[in-house]
């Protein structure tokens, strides 16, 4: 065990930062939101690299001080149960190795053990475990000690060492002050008064103390919403419809709202805003956006359908929503290319199409093919009779779809059929998700479709990792933890963490609206 720690003076009396005095504790409680932010994520990227590192006491130093600027921070929560999880199997296995039942370990064992009970005591000072099992271990080289002389013996002094005494003792050398944990402190100091300064004097500009003020043309007695968002995005206010941005500034009585953003159909943000008496409340969700990369064949004249919609040209990328979208491409002298591609928020998601010619799709028929006898001559004056049916295809999918229509059951994908010409709505269901979809089926053509049900998840890696989704294209969702990741029943999830093998789940209809949890090793 070689953490490759240094512990400080500061550490080791239990406290990972000096205390803030009542004066320095005012700033930082009223410190805004976005600069508390801002110190624990430079915090959390330190606190990551250490633990990489295995210096799992500058590790829990900076976590600590996470938690008490954020306690509900998760991935300041998950590092340190790591390492004290890590720990803890330590302090068991010496106690399993070193101090077995029926055992009389040798004096080296026991003077190592106590070595490495001393050195997760430097690391985690208040580790109650630890501690008693450094007692066992100072028992039992007491009794591999001669019996001392009672004519000599000196009296056990009353004041015994604290087991994470800064003196000197057998295989540790005097310790200097740990500049990783200055360092962070030293970040600390700068930003926390800064920001609390800062806060102050845009606090002082405004007449009511916050910040910031109204119209007077106002009523005092109510607040103001300003919404800021990207066009064309709906707005429902306590799940009532209020506009579509961009959007006037909207007066309310003071109370909390619940406020849903909608574009295009689809939820993109909801969160929680306290709107006080006087004030201008701004919102703070803001639409997420991901990109999609066409590489196209050929490179003009392709009309692009994005989500059922009519596009226009194929565009060389384009900015979308993040989640599943379905696009199909289609030029004129060309076989239509259909497909779906997953996006993710901030993501580039590479789509190739290459659309066959017809030509090339007659080309490619069997050339060994029997010649087919002569055709019948028709009866003159007999027309033939009209073609009023047309075939629908179903393609594979990630999971087996069950396809209704008029509450009846006709199969399930992947499948084909012919159908009666003209407007069908069929119903899709597996394993308790249902959707459905409208289609025209021409007479005399097949119309193809593939069905994926979308499903929102949390997810969630002990002690972190970052996720992909598998499919035709690899797509990176992130780091965890991930929270409302759209994902598809059927698709696998790829989690990757250090060195450590790579782990994979494949999504479930069980795991809706639910949390995907794995942990690492």
């Amino acid at each position: 065990m070689s953490d490759g720690e240094t512990p400080s003076a500061s550490a080791d009396s239990g406290n990972p930062l000096p205390p803030q005095s009542e004066a320095s504790a005012g700033p930082a409680a009223s410190l805004p939101e976005a600069s508390r932010s801002e110190a624990c994520s430079i915090l959390v990227a330190q606190a990551k690299q250490a633990f990489q590192e295995h210096r799992r006491k500058d590790c829990l130093v900076m976590t600590g001080v996470i938690l008490s600027i954020d306690p509900e921070h998760k991935e300041a929560q998950v590092i340190e149960q790591w390492i004290r999880a890590d720990l803890q199997k330590e302090i068991n296995d010496i106690r399993s190795n070193i101090l077995k039942a029926g055992q009389q370990p040798g004096s080296e064992a026991v003077h190592r053990a106590e070595r490495m009970l001393r050195t997760i005591l430097l690391t985690d000072p208040h580790n109650e475990h630890a501690n008693l099992v450094l007692q066992e271990v100072r028992t039992a080289a007491g009794s591999l000690a001669p019996a001392p002389n009672p004519e000599i013996a000196k009296p056990e002094p009353a004041d015994e060492k604290s087991p994470i005494s800064n003196e000197a003792y057998p295989g540790y050398a005097p310790e200097g002050p740990n500049w990783r944990v200055l360092y962070t402190a030293l970040i600390l100091a700068l930003v926390l008064p800064i920001s609390a300064f800062a806060l102050w004097k845009y606090a002082a500009a405004s007449p009511n103390g916050a910040t910031s003020g109204i119209s007077p043309d106002t009523d005092p007695s109510q607040g103001v919403l300003d919404i800021v968002f990207t066009g064309g995005v709906r707005v429902f206010i306590d799940d009532e419809f209020r506009g579509t941005t961009p959007m006037k500034p909207l007066s309310l009585a003071p109370m909390v709202y619940h406020i849903r953003y909608e574009k295009d159909g689809k939820e993109v943000g909801r969160e929680d805003v306290h709107i006080t008496a006087g004030l201008t409340t701004h919102n703070s969700v803001q639409e997420p956006a991901g990109k999609l990369v066409l590489i196209v064949v050929p490179a003009s004249g392709v009309q692009l359908k994005l989500d059922g919609k009519p596009y226009g040209a194929a565009p060389e990328s384009l900015d979308v929503s993040p989640g599943i979208h379905h696009l199909e491409f289609s030029a004129a002298g060309y076989s239509t290319v259909s497909l779906s591609a997953v996006v993710t928020t901030g993501g580039r998601a590479m789509v190739p199409v290459l659309m066959k010619s017809l030509a090339a799709a007659i080309d490619d028929r069997p050339k060994d093919l029997p010649v087919p006898p002569p055709p019948v001559k028709s009866t003159p004056n007999i027309p033939a009779p009209p073609v009023t049916t047309g075939t629908f295809r179903w393609n594979p999918g990630l999971v087996d779809v069950d396809i209704y229509e008029n509450d009846r059951r006709l199969g399930s994908t992947p499948m084909n059929l012919d159908l009666p010409a003209g407007p069908h709505t069929f119903e899709y269901r597996h394993e308790g998700l249902k959707k459905t979809q409208t289609y025209n089926i021409q007479p005399g053509s097949t119309t193809t479709a593939s069905v994926t049900f979308e499903i929102t998840v949390n997810i969630n890696v002990t002690p972190f990792a970052d996720v992909f989704l598998i499919g035709d294209t690899i797509v990176e969702l992130g780091e965890t933890p991930l929270y409302r990741i759209a994902v598809p029943v059927g698709g696998t999830l790829a989690f990757r963490y250090s060195n450590l093998p790579e782990k994979r789940y494949r999504v479930t209809a069980k795991d809706s609206n639910n949390s995907i949890h794995l942990s690492f090793p």
